[in-house]
């Protein structure tokens, strides 16, 4: 249960891309993204809280935050959870588990606290900072810590019906209010955990884009009123940029304000791959994506979106260059150079304002301009 909750994302440049569809030959699919996905744990939530002894996690252990070497781990039936080699909680109660990553449904590490649960639409367990945990609902599992403190939380429904939840919970797991209401599987699928700010965003029963800190809920913008006829992923890009993706391949990029930055869209007759992952620079000003095309010699093509755009305008072409699930771009300078690696080691850098041709560089001016590093360099 553990591996299917590991939801893909692109760790590059600080942006969240939305997972990749391997073809256009009809909707994406992403299996199990309803589930809860993995935690991420507060590196100042780790250093403040004392020790309560030392752990080696084991085979069974699993990492929650790669970074912060946060991991959780079960021990006589105690859920640990751990930085480092510290235990900084330990639960109170004996579960019926013996691995962690494969018995425990879903942990949660945050500096508010920890929420977990054991079975799947089972018990949710929140312990408030590094206290006792106590059982505060059933059928929910925590989906975000936010920057308020308060902890937001998925009701299960069915598969079919209007019936989900996300709901709000004081740091103690205590209720405090009801986000929305009567949504769809899809609609929950669809949402994005947490910001580089920290917020939640989410979708209504209504069809509105909704975002919170836990404190503040600020409705953004409504899928209807953009033209989609389901609730489309959201990926929070950089620079601001929210990132709406539809089953049918379409894009709509919005400012945080709910202003729409661009749109784009990609065939689903089978002939491309790739679409669906986008790369916005630092500054927000300009947003890039790739199309490989199938059949004879592999070509892609990289397009780059700006403000007001209702399509992309091709930047760079390339055969044999695989863009289809993973970003091989490495960097960007003054918004609008993007420093672009093929995987036989031949370094582009693109100008995506289309201005200038690409001129390729090497590894020195690479280093200096992009500031990349020699194993970004180095052919895959």
């Amino acid at each position: 249960m553990r591996a299917c909750r590991h939801r893909w994302l692109v760790a590059l440049l600080a942006v969240a891309a939305v997972g990749c569809s391997a073809t256009g030959d009809g909707p994406r699919q992403d299996p199990g993204k309803h589930v809860p996905r993995p935690s991420v744990s507060s590196p100042a939530a780790e250093a403040s809280s004392p020790a309560l002894g030392h752990h080696l996690p084991g085979p069974n252990s699993y990492t929650a935050d790669f970074t912060n070497h946060t991991w959780v781990d079960v021990e006589g039936g105690h859920i640990l959870v751990g930085w480092g080699r510290d235990v900084i909680w330990r639960s109170t109660g004996i579960y019926p588990v013996a691995s962690a990553k494969d018995d425990l449904y879903d942990v949660l590490v945050g500096a508010p606290g920890i929420g977990f649960v054991v079975r799947q639409r089972g018990p949710l367990f929140v312990a408030a900072g590094r206290v006792p945990e106590r059982q505060v609902a059933v059928g929910e599992w925590p989906a975000a810590w936010t920057p308020s403190g308060n902890l937001i939380t998925i009701g299960a429904g069915t598969d079919k019906g209007r019936d989900w939840t996300i709901a709000l919970r004081r740091p103690d797991g205590s209720f405090l209010r009801t986000l929305a209401a009567d949504v769809s599987i899809e609609a929950i699928d669809a949402r994005a955990d947490a910001d580089a700010a920290g917020w939640f965003w989410y979708w209504t029963a209504a069809g509105n884009l909704v975002r919170t800190d836990g404190a503040t809920v600020v409705t953004v913008s409504n899928y209807r009123a953009l033209g989609f006829d389901q609730p489309p992923s959201i990926s929070l890009l950089a620079g601001g940029l929210v990132n709406l993706f539809s089953d049918d391949w379409h894009v709509a990029i919005l400012h945080r304000d709910g202003g729409v930055f661009a749109r784009a869209s990609a065939p689903t007759d089978g002939s491309v791959a790739g679409f669906g992952s986008q790369l916005a620079s630092p500054d927000g000003r300009v947003v890039v994506y790739a199309l490989a095309r199938l059949g004879g010699r592999r070509t892609t093509t990289i397009y780059a979106l700006h403000q007001g755009d209702s399509s992309g305008t091709p930047i760079f072409q390339g055969r044999g260059v695989d863009w289809v699930c993973a970003f091989p771009p490495m960097g960007w300078r003054d918004g609008r150079w993007l420093l672009f690696r093929r995987p036989d080691g031949y370094t582009v850098a693109i100008d995506t304002s289309g201005r200038r041709s690409p001129e390729p560089v090497d590894a020195r001016t690479a280093h200096r301009l992009f500031d990349a590093s020699a194993s970004e360099l180095t052919p895959a």
